[in-house]
């Protein structure tokens, strides 16, 4: 579930010797410091880790673990079982003994899972509209993106951005299924700790990752959806009263222009505040309580995902013993 992710470690002189340079030096005008920059390569090497080195002050890792761990065109997720292996190798390769590695702070996070689906992923994102507490920021056919101050949502087709990234297996898979991929993306673990009641280092992570989970299942139910289904076949039928009508065209006309853009141009419109609030309750009313069979296999399939993930979670712990005895050791 794991995917790109900031680790910020401890400056150690010689955990960088012998790794390929990057880039020769970046200033800091902020703090009057000159940064180095690495690659960490994987086994396969074809995908690394940037390493960020500034003398004497502190060392940043950044990147995609999830295809440093599988390789750079896989499709598969991070397990937990995976997570600790790959955090191992990383310990590693950086010369830290893996205790000392996981007390390094964790800056930014993303959790995420690929879903295969058996329909066109435009006909399931259309149907996402809005979150109650962050912004839609990116409304395409093959993406919705939610932003917030501290974390982001976004929901994409995972196999048009194989493509856009010239991978050639994506034609492949694409004959065979659809991917549609739901992503956490947290910027600041330090501001979204206390959701899920921990402090932003890799042991305290590891520890509360069942939380993790917890979060990515929520902020997903908060997205507010409306079906697809027959909303064009709808608009040519005869309805039998005015409210009927109303209903469905509003319904359309909201799909078309964007729930958005519509929201917003009734908070432009001169008229009062009361007025303004019984037009936004006319246009969310008929879209709230509808859902179709594409939208209730979708989300039953993101409760199945959490469900199961923290299941595979607590049998790690269970079957681990040394894993058991440090994360549950007092913090």
């Amino acid at each position: 579930m794991v995917d790109k992710i900031k680790i910020v470690l401890p400056y150690k002189a010689n955990s960088y010797q012998g790794l390929p340079k990057s880039k020769i030096m970046l200033p800091d005008e902020e703090r009057g410091l000159t940064s180095y920059h690495f690659k960490v390569w994987n086994s396969y090497r074809d995908h690394y880790l940037d390493l960020t080195v500034v003398p004497n002050s502190e060392m940043i890792l950044d990147g995609s673990i999830r295809k440093w761990y599988y390789g750079k065109i896989t499709i598969k997720d991070l397990s937990f079982e995976d997570l600790l292996d790959c955090l191992r190798r990383i310990a590693n390769i950086m010369k830290f003994d893996f205790t000392s590695f996981l007390d390094c702070k964790i800056r930014s996070v993303e959790i995420g899972k690929n879903i295969r689906v058996n329909y066109p992923s435009i006909s399931l994102l259309l149907c996402f509209l809005r979150h109650p507490r962050i912004k839609m920021v990116d409304s395409r056919n093959t993406s919705k993106t939610f932003r917030g101050r501290n974390f982001s949502i976004i929901i994409y087709d995972k196999l048009e951005e194989m493509k856009a990234h010239r991978i050639k297996a994506a034609k492949i898979y694409q004959r065979r299924f659809n991917i549609i991929r739901y992503e956490l993306k947290i910027r600041s673990m330090s501001a979204v700790q206390y959701k899920i009641r921990m402090r932003a280092t890799l042991k305290n992570f590891l520890q509360s990752y069942d939380r993790m989970l917890l979060l990515w299942l929520n902020e997903y139910k908060k997205i507010v959806q409306i079906t697809d289904k027959d909303f064009l076949n709808n608009m040519a039928n005869d309805y039998k009263s005015v409210q009927e009508f109303k209903k469905n065209f509003m319904i359309y006309g909201t799909k078309e222009f964007g729930l958005e853009n519509s929201i917003k141009k009734i908070n432009e419109m001169n008229i009062s505040s009361k007025s303004k609030s019984k037009l936004r309750k006319e246009i969310l009313s008929p879209l709230l309580p509808q859902k179709n069979d594409m939208i209730f296999q979708f989300s039953d399939r993101i409760d199945e995902i959490y469900r199961e993930e923290r299941k595979a979670f607590k049998h790690t712990i269970k079957k681990n013993m040394q894993v058991q005895e440090f994360l549950n050791a007092k913090l």
